[in-house]
């Protein structure tokens, strides 16, 4: 089956290129282009099979082999052309050190919050904090990119989603972690409406906190 590279930044292209950003990769060997996108062999089966593989399907025309490694699961295809498109668009090759959102991305604001999309459901985690005998849910995304980092913050602020941001140095070697949080029904809300959310792990924990009385949870967030 031929790959189709897209000839134009769609919200489902945005929000795919999110999930490369966290947990895709990709270089040449021997002059062939390898990607590959993997993620926990656990918790990310489910949002794999549902919504990554028929994703590049419609994106690329790809039929994707999931399959699991020692510790993870995903799926990785040999083609140059699409290597190249996505080097073209601004993803880097090797490692992800100062990765970032494309410019094409971030100049446009409903593309950036589909990237963010993309982007928490691979390096974000969704939180549900005991509280006053209460569950309160907490987003938080990390990332080892200052730049990416900042990034994620100026698409926040710029729809006016509050959050919180630190960062986490270590004297052993390890990179400097950067983390944007945003906590409370409200915020969770709002991000549900402007963001939204696809993957089933999380929409686990969205039904969890529908069984309390201050939050309402409407299964809209798939595409």
């Amino acid at each position: 089956m031929k790959l189709i590279i897209p000839d134009q930044i769609t919200g489902e292209l945005a929000y795919e290129t999110g999930l490369h950003i966290g947990d895709g990769s990709m270089n040449y060997y021997s002059g062939h282009g390898l990607y590959s996108l993997r993620g926990d062999k656990i918790k990310d089966r489910l949002f794999f099979e549902q919504i990554v593989k028929p994703l590049y399907n419609r994106l690329y025309n790809a039929d994707v082999h999931l399959r699991e490694w020692t510790d993870v699961f995903g799926f990785q295809i040999a083609s140059t052309e699409l290597v190249d498109f996505k080097k073209k668009l601004g993803l880097p090759l090797g490692p992800k050190n100062e990765v970032k959102i494309p410019a094409l991305i971030m100049a446009d604001n409903s593309l950036s919050l589909s990237c963010l999309r993309g982007l928490f459901e691979t390096d974000g985690n969704f939180y549900l904090e005991p509280k006053n005998r209460k569950l309160y849910p907490r987003l938080e995304f990390s990332t080892t990119s200052k730049i990416l980092s900042e990034q994620v913050c100026n698409i926040l602020a710029n729809n006016i989603l509050p959050f919180s941001v630190w960062k986490r140095d270590y004297t052993n070697g390890w990179k400097t972690i950067y983390r944007v949080c945003i906590r409370g029904f409200p915020n969770l809300n709002r991000w549900l409406d402007l963001v939204g959310l696809n993957h089933p792990f999380m929409l686990q924990k969205l039904r969890i906190l529908d069984n309390q009385q201050d939050f309402k949870y409407s299964q809209n967030y798939f595409f």
